[in-house]
């Protein structure tokens, strides 16, 4: 008998230890990647207990209220095609630069992908600026050779200086001549493995380990004003100078390029004490995007009167004749209202929203295997 609990125990563990993820470094784009990602500004409170997002291991995530706002679409490519690369004389890589505008200039090591610099501007509240920018020390983007229980860290650093540039600077919708600026960056990163398990989305089910990006940012700056003379940037009070903490809670797969999914978590906005995901961005298989996405584009839904009191009209257009179903969601993502419907041609189909509480929810229609096709917005009122 203990033989065969022993056995037991062994074969327990081994199924369990199946499904951790170490990250190698399937995750970290390569040359010739063409990756694409859904983007959802909703702020979604990502560390309500309802969603079940917190760390440990052998978790079971799931987060159906993500809906596409904007997709982008990341291109990597040879660096020789970029347009400073002779200042990148080390990088294998050209892409998107991760939290700059611009382009990022890459290189593959053993610590994963590490960032070396980028073309564009440091700053959002100046248009049309066109720097090269690098770093001292360069900064790993995405670390390689992580399990569950790793910490990394990592730090970068730039120094810019923009002397007789005469730049124009529009802040609070006044516009103002920059005669000469320094801008000092300096970071430290830290990476922190705290979790793993599944990851369902409306677009798949991953095994993923849960990584937590936190930078500690400081950002200086002085600007040479007409008449007042040079200026310090945080004491003007303009957003995004002085020190910062941006966290990331980002769930990854190591045999899928970048995070499956990621939560940009808002630790200074007004409802910072419930710590909401102010940007959610998120993986669209390349399978989706270049099948269904063609269809997609021309399917729609409505619903009038929105905002609604008792009823609601649902109308359809767009989609293929069959048996669908309309799905409401809370925002804690509960289903709080299902009905099948049949589709032919274009429909409409009324929906009694009466026993919902005031508020907003989301709203979409899935096929007959589940997946979601379109979601939008409702918002209920009570007179």
């Amino acid at each position: 008998m203990k033989k065969l609990l022993l056995l037991g125990l062994y074969i327990s563990l081994g199924f369990a230890m199946q499904a951790q993820i170490t990250l190698g470094t399937g995750h970290i784009p390569q040359v010739g990647d063409r990756l694409y990602l859904g983007i959802d500004s909703t702020e979604f409170w990502y560390d309500n207990p309802t969603y079940n997002l917190s760390t440990g291991e052998n978790k079971d995530w799931e987060f159906n209220l993500i809906q596409i706002e904007t997709m982008q679409v990341r291109n990597y490519k040879e660096a020789s095609e970029g347009a400073v690369t002779d200042s990148f004389p080390d990088a294998d890589m050209v892409g998107p630069s991760p939290f700059f505008s611009g382009e990022g200039y890459y290189k593959h090591d053993a610590d994963g992908l590490t960032l070396l610099g980028y073309f564009g501007s440091p700053i959002d509240i100046v248009e049309n600026l066109e720097l090269t920018i690098s770093f001292d020390p360069s900064y790993t983007v995405l670390p390689a050779n992580m399990t569950y229980g790793d910490t990394f860290t990592d730090t970068y650093a730039f120094h810019e200086e923009l002397l007789n540039a005469n730049l124009e600077v529009t802040v609070a919708g006044i516009t103002t001549v920059v005669n000469s600026a320094i801008l000092d960056v300096s970071s430290t990163v830290e990476y922190v493995a705290d979790g793993w398990g599944t990851f369902t989305t409306p677009y798949g089910t991953w095994d993923v380990l849960r990584v937590v990006q936190t930078e500690f940012r400081q950002t200086q700056g002085m600007a040479q004003l007409p008449f007042i003379g040079w200026q310090d940037l945080e004491a003007l009070g303009l957003e995004g100078f002085g020190a910062d903490t941006i966290e990331t809670i980002m769930f990854l797969n190591d045999m899928v390029k970048e995070p499956i999914i990621e939560f940009e978590i808002d630790n200074d906005g007004p409802n910072a004490e419930h710590r909401p995901a102010q940007a959610i961005r998120f993986k669209i298989p390349a399978e989706i995007v270049d099948v269904q996405a063609p269809d997609a584009a021309q399917i729609d839904m409505t619903a009038f009167p929105n905002p609604a009191v008792n009823d609601v009209s649902i109308t359809t257009s767009g989609f293929d004749a069959g048996t669908y179903r309309i799905n409401v969601y809370n925002m804690l993502g509960r289903i709080v209202k299902q009905q099948a419907i049949d589709i032919t041609g274009d429909s409409s189909f009324r929906l009694d929203v009466s026993d919902l509480s005031q508020g907003t929810y989301l709203y979409n229609i899935s096929n007959s295997a589940g997946n979601a096709l379109i979601t939008k917005r409702l918002v209920i009122i009570k007179p």
